[in-house]
């Protein structure tokens, strides 16, 4: 399985993308004894272009390259609920038990993925966490997904171009080019596409259009972030009776929900807003480095970029996250140099505004260019649309006392990296088969992740993708 000059390989299982899910999918088919090549892009850099229109697509949010978003991502998330899960399941016509997904997430649980009402349950613990990882990764701390993919006899990790596609008669054989400009065939029995919504989605139409049917202008299941403004308050007991308190990613908020007709969009969640509190020195650099950081203290960060550097090299200059980090460092230094001198004098300052978050689930259309190579995204959210969401929003919450204190005339607006439903939505196959990662009849073409999921909702779809990938893997290893 060594990578030099050598012209084929000959693999049973070829999986596209080594982020957390194909690292994870790629870990489970060598556990059966089957040998696995693992396709990356070169330079960690995005294999397609990706243009937008009506929403802003935060770019340096997303890594490529082994592991992916696993620096991203948190391991500690939300699983859909119950009545949420029966309803999704009724309308496209899954089947699956809620009882039996809760079979799945303690699969996924021994990757490190632990609910959060489990914690609720056992406050201080992560039952089974990371148990894969301590299985086949020989450290202490900072476990990275890709880890599961490296020392490993029956996985290959292959960093290059993929040129050509064949999957004819049981000669199923992909042409790259590597990282040494060297030609190589891999030559397959099955594949799977684990390559985030987007990328499993330019995959299918630049390569797989022979054997997949889809559709050329489709949906998309967006999760969008509008920052709406500052606001006020004066009477914080009040916001408590009024408002939900929760505290999650290090960052304490109150945090309503904003109800919406199923029958009008077809989704059940309700859209959610977030009021953060904000102290007068803080400033939007210092609070992204707040958040992402939270829950490491220096010695632990230390750790995390010399860990980082190790995997990645001189490649870890290439990652958008990391400059985004360094970025706002620099821009957040004032921020940073008072939250340490308040520390040191022990002040405690009070909150004076809170930056309103409104979360919001909705159907946009994607498309393919083969002109151009790109993959165009509409979240079909126009400006006055959400001025009336946000006035709506505003009337719900004139009792709780909240004053705006600046609104935003351009509105941020990003979608949360959730791109949902990209191939359940838009293939000619029952979104159950899509879903369970099926994508042609003849067992040879399977995906996970995201674009199986043909809904979205306000949870981290990080977990139920994972979930739904033991699904694809009993399909795989068939």
């Amino acid at each position: 399985m060594k990578i030099g000059k050598v012209h084929a390989i000959k693999t049973d299982i070829c999986i596209i993308g080594g982020g957390i899910i194909g690292s994870i999918v790629a870990s489970e088919v060598a556990e059966k004894g089957l040998n696995v090549v693992v396709l990356e892009v070169l330079n960690n850099r995005a294999p397609f272009k990706l243009n937008s229109k009506n929403i802003r697509i935060d770019q340096q949010s997303n890594n490529f390259g082994p592991g992916g978003n696993e620096k991203v991502w948190s391991q500690l998330i939300s699983s859909i609920d119950e009545k949420e899960w029966e309803f999704y399941s009724k309308k496209y016509n899954i089947e699956l038990k809620f009882n039996d997904l809760l079979e799945l997430e303690k699969k996924a649980q021994l990757y490190g993925f632990c609910d959060l009402k489990t914690l609720k349950l056992l406050p201080g613990s992560e039952p089974s966490a990371l148990t894969k990882f301590k299985k086949y990764v020989k450290r202490k701390s900072l476990y990275l997904y890709s880890d599961l993919l490296k020392n490993r006899d029956n996985i290959s990790i292959v960093e290059c171009k993929i040129r050509h596609v064949d999957i004819e008669n049981n000669h199923n054989k992909i042409q790259i080019i590597d990282s040494n400009n060297n030609e190589l065939e891999i030559k397959f029995k099955k594949i799977v596409l684990a390559s985030g919504g987007i990328g499993n989605y330019f995959f299918v139409n630049k390569f797989l259009n022979k054997y997949i049917s889809v559709k050329n202008e489709g949906e998309v299941k967006l999760h969008s972030k509008f920052y709406l403004g500052y606001y006020t308050s004066s009477d914080k007991k009040k916001l408590d009776q009024i408002l939900g308190w929760k505290s999650t990613n290090g960052l304490n908020y109150f945090y309503g929900i904003v109800n919406r007709p199923d029958d009008l969009l077809g989704n059940y969640n309700e859209d959610m807003y977030q009021f953060i509190p904000v102290k007068w020195f803080e400033n939007e650099h210092y609070s992204y480095i707040k958040t992402v950081l939270w829950h490491k203290n220096p010695k632990e960060l230390v750790k995390l970029f010399r860990g980082l550097y190790s995997n990645y090299k001189l490649k870890i200059f290439y990652s958008p996250t990391l400059l985004k980090i360094v970025r706002s460092a620099i821009f957040g230094i004032p921020s940073i140099f008072l939250f340490i001198i308040s520390k040191a004098l022990r002040i405690k300052w009070k909150t004076s505004k809170y930056l309103l978050l409104y979360h919001h689930s909705n159907t946009g259309t994607i498309s393919y260019s083969e002109l151009s190579d790109s993959v165009w995204i509409d979240s079909n959210i126009e400006s006055h649309d959400i001025h009336k969401m946000k006035e709506e929003l505003e009337k719900k919450l004139i009792e709780s006392g909240l004053v705006n204190i600046k609104k935003f005339s351009n509105f941020d607006i990003q979608d949360a990296n959730h791109f949902n439903g990209t191939l359940a939505c838009n293939i000619e196959r029952p979104i159950s088969e899509v879903f369970s990662g099926s994508l042609d009849h003849n067992n040879t073409i399977f995906s996970v992740g995201t674009s199986n999921i043909p809904f979205s909702t306000n949870i981290n779809p990080t977990f139920l993708a994972i979930c739904a990938a033991f699904l694809t893997l009993d399909r795989v290893t068939r």
